[in-house]
């Protein structure tokens, strides 16, 4: 569990069995959709096993639940901050990161971001907000996201 601002979310990290202190390894972070959380996303993608079999940093992170018990990211002015709770999730990720670089040397340059719906919308951000990160967007759009970061993401974002 993670308090950032006045929300507190689950950010579950999977530690592959090979991991050695002081081995920068991959990070690949799942974001769920609109009302969704990374258990369910864990059943459509097995993040642990893969993170297992692969030797990489696995994370589901959970959005912030607004008044009518949806869980959400706030990744542009049109998805999906519907209460207007103004949540600052690129905070929430730039600090998700920062732990995961100190507790287990998560490579700076490794750092992928995926999701669909409004996590796809979410991942766009990420990846356009960071430099050396990257983004897998499924079912998610991002012409409007282009302008709420300096950096274009055309060399960062899959199809």
């Amino acid at each position: 569990m993670m308090k950032h601002e006045l929300f507190s979310r689950n950010a579950r990290v999977f530690v592959p069995s090979t991991y050695r202190p002081g081995t920068k390894l991959t990070v690949i972070i799942s974001l769920r959709r609109f009302n969704g959380g990374g258990n369910g996303m864990e059943s459509y993608v097995s993040l642990r096993a893969l993170a297992e079999s692969e030797g990489f940093l696995g994370v589901l992170a959970d959005g912030v639940v607004n008044p009518s018990g949806y869980r959400f990211w706030n990744a542009s002015g049109g998805c999906c901050d519907f209460s207007k709770q103004e949540v600052n999730d690129v905070a929430f990720f730039r600090e998700l990161v920062t732990m995961l670089q100190a507790e287990y040397d998560a490579h700076p340059k490794r750092i992928h971001f995926f999701g669909y719906s409004n996590c796809g919308f979410m991942s766009y951000r990420l990846a356009g907000c960071y430099a050396s990160r990257s983004s897998k967007s499924f079912a998610g759009h991002y012409q409007e996201l282009k302008r709420l970061c300096l950096r274009s993401l055309s060399a960062t974002v899959g199809a």
